[in-house]
């Protein structure tokens, strides 16, 4: 299978060998996700130090960093079951996350999957905050340990939509 000069060839158990996804963009999107998850998070706790007791009671800032910090998980957990296996950060920079048995874009477990992963390692500190960064680098085609346990890929969003017109034209 061929789409925009990249070929793809079945890998075994039915997988597709995908080009590794950009360094740069993957670090991007990375950013962009976590300003998002962590944007609210922050602003919460400005607004803790900058509007006191005497302004916030000390239940609603309880709420509203538990809301944020739900906020947070939520996001890191879901982002890339939205949409085309897209998260907002992947969306801007062009990116996606793709099933590798189905071809179709990364489902809600798999999201759910992929992140379980990192968070777990991060409890580890400073060594497993640099596991799974190492390893999408280290790779041949850019998965990380939390891609491997969901049997994802990050992929260009492009290179999907080439081989999605390039199958529609395919005879049945």
């Amino acid at each position: 299978m061929s789409a925009g000069g990249a070929t793809l060839q079945p890998e075994r158990m039915g997988q597709f060998i995908y080009p590794k996804a950009p360094l740069g963009e993957r670090l991007g999107a990375y950013v962009v996700d976590a300003i998002i998850a962590i944007g609210p998070v922050i602003m919460a706790a400005i607004l803790n130090y900058l509007f006191p007791a005497v302004v916030q009671s000390p239940t609603t800032r309880t709420i509203n960093m538990i809301a944020t910090i739900a906020w947070a998980i939520y996001y890191g957990f879901t982002k890339d079951a939205q949409g085309n296996g897209q998260s907002i950060g992947k969306k801007i920079f062009g990116l996606m996350v793709v099933n590798l048995k189905t071809h179709r874009p990364c489902s809600l477990g798999q999201s759910i999957g992929r992140a379980a992963v990192p968070f777990l390692l991060d409890l580890i500190p400073l060594i497993g905050w640099l596991i799974e960064p190492i390893v999408a680098v280290a790779s041949r085609d850019g998965r990380r340990i939390g891609d491997d346990v969901a049997g994802t890929q990050v992929i260009r969003a492009s290179l999907y939509e080439s081989m999605n017109a390039v199958d529609a034209g395919a005879p049945d």
